[in-house]
């Protein structure tokens, strides 16, 4: 069961999701003094979250050259120990956390990849979805950003921007408990995704919730 957790590529997606929020979250709580007063840390965090965030995300672009998986790990194992570092040692606990769970699990998803692979371990290039069984329609680039489903455009010629924004709008109604935003997101959104249905539906069905 654990195998199967570390090799599904929705879980590997939605972690890394998680990952780049927590990262950003971390930032943000610094910056603002949120969640801890300015310190010597804290410079040396912001660095650390910069570096988490080019280097998670650089990884799964097509590159040149290849990244050998033990570089990846490497790297990985030094952005554990300095968030270890900053949470335990530091004043940095509260914003930290969060971030350094989801490192550790992010580590375990490329040891096990490791692992499955029959090459060898100084040999192995980077697959983020390494050992992974095969899933349809596949993930691309944008989808691993980007829920799937949201990725298609409902009209011809849809803006990039707008592609982006919608599955944010819909995380933000979907994981409301209000019942408001349940009857915005039920009446407006919802048909939006049907191809069956009209664009000009989703604005007679939002008088009708409202």
């Amino acid at each position: 069961m654990l195998s199967t957790f570390l090799l599904s590529p929705p879980v590997r997606v939605y972690a890394f999701r998680l990952l780049l929020l927590a990262d950003i979250a971390a930032v943000v709580a610094l910056e603002l003094g949120v969640a801890v007063p300015y310190t010597e840390d804290t410079t040396l965090a912001l660095v650390t979250f910069v570096e988490i965030f080019v280097h998670h995300v650089l990884v799964l672009f097509k590159l040149p050259f290849v990244i050998p998986a033990c570089l990846d790990l490497f790297v990985l194992a030094g952005e554990i120990g300095m968030a270890t570092y900053l949470v335990v040692l530091s004043s940095l606990s509260p914003p930290l956390t969060p971030l350094l769970v989801l490192l550790l699990v992010t580590a375990a998803f490329r040891v096990a990849t490791i692992r499955k692979s029959k090459a060898a371990f100084l040999r192995q290039p980077f697959d983020f979805f390494g050992g992974c069984a095969d899933v349809y329609p596949r993930y691309s680039l944008l989808t691993i950003f980007l829920n799937r489903s949201l990725t298609r455009p409902l009209v011809r010629g849809e803006s990039i921007f707008i592609l982006f924004a919608r599955p944010r709008i819909r995380d933000i109604f979907h994981h409301s408990r209000s019942d408001e935003c349940c009857s915005v997101y039920t009446g407006c959104c919802e048909p939006c995704w049907d191809p069956l249905v009209p664009a000009c539906r989703c604005f007679d069905q939002l008088w009708v919730h409202g």
